[in-house]
């Protein structure tokens, strides 16, 4: 394992043996990205549409992406700049294909929802996301057919995409699976991405959205469905009564993604036969976040 020198608290790193190598290569690159606290956090997300849902009985067109919008601080800091330079890799060749590596239990229902909208957020001229893998089972039930086990391994990887095993990966996880740290792939483990809104910020902000107009006409619908969601989230575990942000915890989600930008960058300089020598440059990239009014 080698980890960030300055900063080894917030992302550690494992380089497999390939990449200390210097030699021409053709095996095709990828990109692989875990979901929950990895892209962004989704869990308070996920109880606030299952109740949009359950309200919604007059069908009233509601769309996710709009309702996703409402809270752009459900997506990690700087996401919008590592994946649009993943959409430039991929459209220039470099990069093969994009995958999302998910234990993710809400069902493919709703990872697909938030990959859908990733997609559409970053561009519409193909699709970014080649494939997601889904967790092994979910509620006992196997899901995932060609994985054997709720634990990342890179022989399920391959089994499930069918990649030749040359291949080298970049994959990023907030979490750490020993069978993912071999010598093709390049590891990210950074700290896990917690959104730092209050609950009650985040329920505030859908009932006066143009949504929540139409479909909380009534201060007495409006007031139970604020019960409802509070309720849900305590249930869940999730209840914040406070925002939960200070300034060094803003900085220190600024920095985590400029260092997986900067892996990223050096991962595609280690794995391009025509740049072996060539120096990474330092990382200065804005990380500007639309404010929701």
């Amino acid at each position: 394992m080698i980890y960030d020198n300055n900063h080894n608290e917030l992302i550690e790193v494992y380089k497999g043996k390939y990449f200390s190598k210097h030699k021409k290569s053709r095996a095709k690159k990828v990109v692989v990205l875990d979901l929950d606290e990895t892209l962004g956090s989704f869990v308070d997300l996920e109880i606030l549409w299952s109740l949009i849902k359950r309200y919604n009985k007059k069908n009233i067109s509601i769309h996710f992406n709009d309702v996703l919008d409402i809270y752009p601080e459900f997506l990690r800091y700087g996401l919008r700049s590592i994946l649009q330079y993943i959409a430039n890799k991929k459209k220039n060749g470099e990069c093969y294909k994009l995958f999302i590596y998910t234990n993710n239990q809400a069902g493919q229902y709703w990872t697909n929802l938030i990959i859908n909208y990733l997609n559409n957020y970053i561009t519409t001229e193909f699709r970014l996301f080649d494939q997601i893998i889904n967790a092994f089972k979910i509620n006992n039930i196997q899901v995932e057919l060609n994985r054997t086990t709720h634990k990342k391994t890179h022989n399920d990887f391959i089994r499930c995409t069918l990649l030749p095993k040359s291949t080298t990966i970049f994959f990023v996880d907030d979490v750490s699976y020993t069978d993912m740290q071999t010598e093709k792939i390049y590891y990210i483990k950074p700290m896990p991405y917690n959104h730092h809104l209050s609950t009650n910020e985040i329920i505030n902000r859908f009932i006066y959205s143009k949504y929540g107009i139409i479909l909380l006409p009534r201060d007495s619908i409006k007031n139970a469905f604020k019960a409802e969601y509070i309720e849900l989230c305590m249930k869940n575990g999730t209840y914040h009564m406070y925002t939960n942000t200070t300034k060094a915890i803003l900085e220190n989600d600024v920095l985590i993604s400029r260092k997986i930008m900067y892996h990223l960058k050096e991962y595609f300089l280690l794995t391009n036969k025509k740049n072996k020598t060539c120096k990474l440059k330092s990382v200065s990239f804005s990380f500007t976040r639309k404010r929701y009014n």
